[in-house]
């Protein structure tokens, strides 16, 4: 017990740094990704819903739906935005991934606006409720830098302030302080209890990560071992990844003869050597290269996509 909290306590006190962001970016942007399309499917869902329900009240004097079109306007905007960023997820989201994080605080911007017009013009008035959602899940579900998602929930408590101050006093009496401590109390949870939960999940990454490595990277040359070299031949093969247009094999002549008369630390130390040159001759020209084991080399280029 004493063990879980005082992990518990080091996950809260513990820096998202931007090396765990950039080691981890490919898992991230997938993870996000995922978690968007999810978002951005509840949403067209919710405000699909919406329009229904407007469209199939009966028009009266209590229906202000029916009457001010600024409404229906609104939520076939937000629907339109939904859609837009579903089709986005299931399109061109992994050729694209920058637009995964601004397309989060989007989707959440639009529920947020959505809750604004819910609350305070909408009758009957809607709770409180969706601003709580919205300032408790996004720090929670959003994988991105704690500097800019607390950034962003304090903005959106700015904005819930002022129209609880132009229109809530009016409307909810003194109710209207209660609702402004619930949203600094979600604020605080969503930033701190979601900077603990962000951590765990990136720290999770980066030790799936750091195995991936060490089972797939020959540790004299730092280059990719066999394991990872018949794993990507599968996935080129299976159509999982693009077509491999040229194979080459390459290996160290006269290593065994250098090895023999200068020994064994000598014929580590060329083998670490080529290896850097060949790591970098991977990022100067896109080619893959593996060992293959002993002297030899294979490298791979793939068709580009």
């Amino acid at each position: 017990m004493e063990g879980d909290l005082k992990k518990n306590i080091t996950s809260f006190l513990s820096p998202i740094t931007r090396e765990l962001f950039v080691n981890n970016k490919k898992q991230i942007d997938k993870t996000n990704k995922m978690l968007l399309s999810f978002t951005a499917t509840i949403s067209l869902l919710l405000f699909t819903c919406m329009l229904v329900i407007i469209f199939a009240i009966p028009v009266d004097q209590h229906n202000p739906f029916k009457t001010n079109f600024t409404y229906v306007y609104l939520y076939v905007g937000m629907l339109l935005i939904s859609v837009l960023v579903l089709i986005y997820c299931l399109t061109i989201a992994d050729k694209q991934p920058a637009l995964i994080i601004p397309s989060f605080y989007f989707i959440f911007a639009a529920i947020y606006i959505y809750a604004i017009i819910n609350r305070f013009f909408a009758v009957p008035h809607g709770e409180v409720f969706t601003f709580e959602i919205v300032m408790v899940l996004m720090p929670i579900v959003l994988l991105d830098r704690t500097w800019r998602l607390c950034l962003v929930e304090a903005l959106f408590l700015a904005v819930f302030i002022f129209f609880d101050f132009i229109f809530g006093k009016a409307m909810f009496d003194f109710a209207w302080r209660s609702d402004l401590v619930n949203m600094i109390i979600c604020l605080t949870i969503g930033c701190f209890g979601g900077h603990t939960i962000r951590y765990s999940r990136i720290q999770a990454l980066e030790n799936e990560r750091i195995v991936a490595v060490q089972r797939d990277t020959d540790e004299l040359t730092m280059l990719p071992n066999r394991r990872k070299l018949f794993h990507e031949l599968r996935k080129s093969f299976d159509g999982r990844s693009a077509p491999i247009t040229c194979l080459f094999i390459a290996d160290i002549d006269y290593f065994k003869k250098y090895n023999d008369t200068f020994g064994h630390p000598a014929g580590d130390e060329v083998l670490h050597k080529i290896g850097s040159y060949f790591k970098k001759f991977s990022e100067e020209t896109g080619f893959e290269l593996y060992r293959y084991g002993g002297e030899e080399f294979i490298g791979l280029y793939r068709a580009p996509t």
